[in-house]
């Protein structure tokens, strides 16, 4: 059976690209564009076209994001210590699953050298893995790798190590010392299990909402109607909030009431949970950035760009929605990011870098499909629907809610 091929060459991905940019500005891609691309079905392309722009969930925009300039900051940082001995090293111990040896560990982490070679034993400990098959320690300890080629602060170096701690290894570290668990017992995780150096940005950069809608799902696993676990719509889970309100949650009562607030304001649909993740996940964003400014301290919101990042250049092992969801979350951070207007540099530096690198992947995402050599029409229609979900990637006036902005 033939493979599905790609045509590569420069001359069918300038035509993908201009078909896109047709598409999306709502003008007829040109008969040469067309006959490029799919020779013989130019009148079936034209009417898929209108079909596209007759979509009611359709968001276009005015202004169309073209390319700029790409500082290119947080890739050269992590190609420039790729043949580094020490950095060779600890990959080498990290993606094996060994504990790194502590001479090698202190040169990167300093003081905190005893507390990351205990984080990487706990992912290894945890059984944790990415999507990508790899572990899931290699993730942080990339990230860390990248900050020090960046000339971090160890706290920075090190807060990048433990950045996922609170979400990838909350569950197995409640377990494994028997701390208090839920939402109430956060305040004391943070206490316990993070050094307090580092603690105030582990905190910023940590996505409370996650284990609030865990813990939510968990309420309504346990609330059955008539033996039936209970949907997971806008209604139960307003009421499955309002308990987990009356308890003593330290810090995490204000996110809780903002997690009410915000479903409240939902439309309730069957992708309810996704919707409310997504709200939530933008929320958290907002949230980062207003503890950094109100801090005058931007390193939590930098080093959420750094995990955004790295998580694009493991797009290609994963899944479709993941890497489209990555995509929007990139975008999310760099509309939040040109809010902030902060003369700090390398944080715009990475501004930049991080628009540059979404809407490289949505042309290319897109563009792929549009060059296939067989199945061509399955594949323009894929094409379609990626165009759709990426609008906001697209175009500077659609933010990531599918909203049109001034």
């Amino acid at each position: 059976m033939e493979e599905l091929r790609e045509d590569f060459s420069s001359y069918k991905m300038q035509a993908a690209y201009d078909f896109i940019k047709s598409v999306l500005l709502k003008e007829y891609p040109s008969n040469e564009v067309i006959s490029m691309l799919f020779n013989g079905q130019e009148k079936n392309i034209i009417k898929s076209v209108e079909w596209f722009w007759n979509n009611p969930d359709l968001v276009l925009g005015r202004r169309l994001r073209t390319k700029k300039y790409d500082p290119k900051e947080i890739f050269m940082a992590r190609y420039e210590i790729e043949n580094n001995p020490l950095i060779i090293d600890l990959d080498f111990y990290v993606h094996t699953q060994q504990d790194p040896p502590r001479n090698l560990m202190e040169k990167v982490y300093g003081e905190f050298a005893d507390d990351v070679i205990s984080v990487y034993r706990y992912y290894n400990e945890a059984g944790l893995e990415r999507e990508s098959g790899i572990p899931a320690s290699t993730h942080p300890h990339n990230l860390a790798m990248t900050g020090y080629s960046m000339n971090f602060s160890t706290i920075g170096v090190a807060a990048l190590a433990y950045h996922d701690v609170p979400e990838d290894l909350y569950n197995f570290l409640v377990n494994k010392y028997n701390l208090p668990s839920g939402i109430e017992g956060y305040d004391n995780f943070m206490e316990v299990m993070i050094p307090e150096k580092i603690r105030m940005h582990v905190n910023s950069i940590t996505n409370k909402y996650d284990t609030i809608i865990e813990t939510i799902g968990y309420s309504l696993k346990n609330l059955k109607n008539n033996g039936k676990e209970l949907k997971f719509n806008k209604e139960n889970v307003l009421e499955a909030i309002i308990p987990l309100l009356e308890k003593d949650n330290g810090s995490m009562g204000i996110y809780l009431m903002r997690t009410y607030s915000i479903a409240n304001a939902l439309t309730d649909s069957s992708d309810f949970r996704d919707k409310l993740k997504w709200a939530c996940y933008r929320d958290y964003i907002e949230d980062i950035a207003d503890n950094c400014k109100a801090n005058n301290n931007f390193l939590a919101f930098d080093m959420k760009g750094i995990d955004l990042f790295f998580n694009g250049i493991g797009r290609e092992s994963v899944k479709r929605e993941s890497k489209i969801k990555n995509a929007l979350k990139q975008m999310t951070w760099v509309n939040k990011g040109y809010q902030i207007q902060t003369n700090y540099m390398p944080l715009n530096n990475h501004i930049m870098e991080i628009a540059e690198n979404a809407l490289s992947f949505a042309k290319d995402f897109v563009a792929r499909d549009l060059i296939k050599s067989i199945y061509k029409t399955s594949f323009l229609y894929r094409a379609y629907k990626n165009m759709k979900q990426l609008t906001p990637i697209f175009f500077e006036d659609v933010d990531t809610d599918y909203k049109l902005t001034e």
